[in-house]
């Protein structure tokens, strides 16, 4: 179903015939005509590819000898939102849903649908550590694990022609992110301070991360917008996020 799926929608004839149906089932629909809607899946398959490539790393991660170093690109959690909390692919494909939402009740089904994907990342990450201790490297591991951006479901996009618009949580989807440490010389705790991932992964390497720090920013924290138009970036404050902290040791 995948696969016909993918290679349907690289017809432009079924483009086309689905763009004339739903355009007719808006017509329909506001004189009180209900027909079932096409819906329009890009064929986007980023979370399933992500988690074949997770499995394949535990697997060589289980063959690696001692001070060998992997980095991993995983597009997990990512939309389309297609695994279940279990691992197991979402069906029907049909169902498979995308970050963009239009309304707080779409929000909140695509962020139900997003923390399933999240438990599953959780699921082989805790495959990937087991294999770890299976061999005895575990505890002198350093593991680092960081996003480059939020979930990205937010009600308004993180544009600069949105800038009067966005709210703290617009900020939040668009922009926080998890950073996790876990290495023999750091102390499990929690830092709180709002940095660029950039700079957190400095202070991990020179040790600072270890310092003890204060809640709330130590520093201007900004991020840019960008303008499709013009294609320009628009440097603005970042709000404070309070008490939502990065994790720093186990």
């Amino acid at each position: 179903m995948v696969l016909v799926s993918v290679y349907t929608n690289l017809s432009t004839f079924v483009v086309i015939v689905r763009g004339i149906y739903n355009t007719l089932r808006d017509d329909l629909d506001a004189r009180g005509f209900d027909l079932p809607a096409w819906k329009n899946w890009d064929g986007r398959m980023t979370s399933l590819g992500a988690s074949v490539v997770f499995d394949e790393l535990i697997e060589d991660v289980s063959s690696a000898s001692r001070g060998t170093l992997f980095f991993a690109h995983l597009l997990m959690p990512h939309d389309p939102y297609a695994l279940e909390s279990d691992c197991t692919i979402r069906r029907p494909i049909m169902a498979w849903h995308y970050r963009v939402v239009k309304s707080p009740e779409e929000r909140a089904s695509r962020y139900a649908e997003y923390g399933d994907q999240v438990r599953c990342v959780k699921l082989k990450l805790v495959a990937l550590m087991d294999a770890l201790k299976k061999r005895g490297m575990f505890d002198d591991a350093t593991i680092i694990l960081h996003g480059d951006h939020g979930s990205r479901i937010g009600l308004v996009e993180p544009r600069v022609p949105n800038k009067a618009r966005l709210s703290r949580q617009d900020y939040v989807d668009a922009f926080s992110t998890l950073f996790a440490v876990k290495a023999a010389d750091i102390e499990p705790g929690y830092d709180h301070r709002m940095l660029p991932l950039a700079r957190l992964l400095h202070d991990t390497v020179s040790g600072d991360l270890m310092a003890p720090t204060k809640p709330g920013q130590d520093e201007t924290s900004f991020v840019f917008l960008h303008d499709a138009d013009t294609q320009i970036y628009e440097k603005v404050p970042m709000p404070e996020f309070g008490a939502r902290p990065h994790l720093r040791g186990e």
